[in-house]
């Protein structure tokens, strides 16, 4: 039970209420804001029909992404540049690689955090204006 938006135009939106939540030495749990939790991995639609739970978790997405868009190609770098030998030889071409792999890891996270903004964005829009892109929209 996920937050489903039908638009005027026919369109059907659907935005994810729930998350994974780690603890050390226990299994994950699936939960949502409001507190609701499964011990079981559910599918899409599962969850509950809260807009402000899909707005949580938008937002909580969104700030994953960019963290990870902003650390995961500094470790690479790092963690190449200072642990591994090779780079001496063809260290340009090395290098240039290496480059390549970063900017498609920061273009792809980045594109899943603008991706969660704006689904946000349009929960946010719904919550408070009943509209979706400025198209009339109803829950479903």
């Amino acid at each position: 039970m996920s937050v489903w938006l039908q638009l005027d135009n026919g369109e059907v939106k659907k935005y994810c209420t729930l998350r994974v939540h780690f603890e050390e030495y226990v299994p994950p749990t699936y939960r949502t804001e409001c507190g609701m939790i499964w011990d079981r991995e559910l599918t899409f639609d599962a969850g509950c029909k809260h807009i402000d739970c899909a707005i949580f978790i938008a937002k909580y997405d969104m700030r994953e992404f960019l963290q990870m868009a902003l650390f995961t190609p500094l470790i690479i770098m790092l963690y190449t540049t200072i642990f591994l030998e090779p780079l001496k030889e063809n260290f340009n071409c090395k290098l240039l690689i290496l480059c390549i792999i970063c900017l498609l890891l920061f273009v792809f996270f980045s594109w899943y955090a603008f991706r969660s903004y704006r689904q946000a964005c349009e929960l946010k829009e719904f919550r408070d204006h009943g509209t979706v892109n400025d198209i009339r929209a109803q829950q479903i």
